[in-house]
């Protein structure tokens, strides 16, 4: 009978410790970029530093594409495009749709 309470608390001491594991591999894989949570309508598409804490990142929401460029203190707009939905990329593709002369 003493060896129920000792069992107890180690069941329960492993599954916090198990929760812990996941929320710190959730936090981390989202950090990367590994997290998905679909049906999403902002995607950053592509990312370029340009210096220490400078980058220039392309940014899709619905039909629109923006390019961005990001410090760390400001984020400003320097172009914005409009993408028609048959020339959006295919998931994963890092390509700008062509445009039409």
């Amino acid at each position: 009978m003493g060896d129920f309470p000792t069992s107890l608390i180690m069941t329960i001491l492993a599954l916090v410790l198990v929760l812990v594991l996941a929320w710190f591999t959730i936090k981390m894989l989202a950090r990367i970029g590994g997290v998905s949570t679909g049906g999403q309508r902002i995607k950053i598409s592509q990312t370029v530093a340009i210096g220490a804490r400078e980058k220039l990142m392309i940014v899709k929401c619905d039909d629109q594409e923006y390019l961005l460029g990001v410090t760390s203190n400001t984020i400003s707009v320097l172009s914005k495009n409009h993408v028609p939905p048959t020339e959006m990329p295919s998931a994963g593709g890092d390509y700008l749709p062509l445009k039409a002369s």
